[in-house]
């Protein structure tokens, strides 16, 4: 009996593996689902050397394409997310995704105040996947319709620049197979976010827990051989002074932080970068800002 049920789950899921991939679509880059890429992210469990995590700031501002031209061989994945909290799920989940046996297994922390503030984000995509990557079957159906590869194949930095010129009306972004959301905003408004950045820090400040559970992985990842870098995320000048002066840690707090749990801080001039709306790295900012990472990544970890 067993067998039989056994049998019947097995051909109504082949069939429907079948079934999708006859149906999917035509392929368009500009038609790429958010949900797509939370999807795709969370099929990288044991196949990364690099994760570099963070909120919608390292979401947009960091390009792993960019940073395997400074680390070549190495499989570099964006996890971030947006309105992402850093938790102990989070943290755990990160290291799953490093391959056991990596001689570079290496995870980063792209970091801003927004992250480490406790307060419920009703969009956070992370949590939301989180459950549904745990539904082993749902997960082997993604990854084996083969549905997630169509949209991302031949994607190059070249097809990204063609679909951003001429001008686009108001905002647009692209989603990468490297996790990476590169986007503009046309008319750009580098005041957009400034007045809900300066509200949230009137009335929510950094939790300390959040940042030292930051630091108690930072140790145990240590511990295991694991490097662990960071980095204070550029944003607009306007909201890293905000956040300076009233999220309630500086960029300096969090690198003597991170260096006393012995993790390495990548000391990165972020100023200068091109913001679109006042937080977040304009596609071409990220890919020059991306380049700047992956040397300083390079030389941390000591790969030659």
């Amino acid at each position: 009996m067993l067998r039989k049920k056994l049998l019947v789950i097995a051909i109504v899921f082949w069939s429907s593996v079948f079934v999708i991939n006859l149906l999917r679509p035509e392929k368009e880059m500009k038609t790429i689902d958010n949900d797509i890429l939370w999807m795709h992210k969370f099929l990288w469990k044991n196949k990364l050397d690099i994760v570099i995590t963070g909120d919608s700031r390292t979401l947009m501002g960091v390009s792993p394409e960019i940073i395997t031209e400074h680390l070549p061989g190495l499989q570099i994945g964006n996890f971030g997310f947006p309105s992402l909290i850093y938790t102990d799920e989070y943290f755990a989940y990160c290291e799953e995704l490093l391959k056991p046996d990596s001689k570079s297994r290496t995870v980063i922390f792209g970091i801003s105040p927004r992250a480490l503030i406790t307060y419920e984000v009703e969009y956070c995509r992370f949590k939301e996947w989180s459950q549904t990557s745990r539904n082993i079957f749902a997960m082997k159906f993604i990854r084996h319709s083969g549905w997630l590869k169509h949209y991302f194949d031949e994607i190059t930095m070249k097809d990204i620049k063609n679909y951003f010129n001429p001008a686009p009306p108001e905002y647009l972004s692209v989603n990468l197979p490297s996790g990476w959301t590169a986007a503009r905003m046309m008319p750009e408004n580098p005041g957009y976010t400034v007045k809900s950045y300066r509200r949230r820090y009137q009335e929510l400040k950094v939790d300390q827990k959040r940042v030292n559970l930051m630091m108690k992985y930072t140790g145990e990842w240590r511990e295991k051989g694991i490097n662990v870098l960071g980095f204070w995320m550029p944003t607009g000048s306007a909201i890293y002074f905000i956040e300076e002066k009233t999220s309630g840690i500086t960029e300096d707090y969090m690198k003597n932080r991170l260096e006393k749990a012995g993790g390495t801080w990548l000391n990165i001039d972020t100023t200068g970068y091109h913001v679109y709306d006042g937080s977040h790295l304009r596609y071409d900012a990220a890919v020059s800002f991306s380049h700047s990472l992956g040397r300083n990544i390079k030389t941390a970890i000591g790969v030659k």
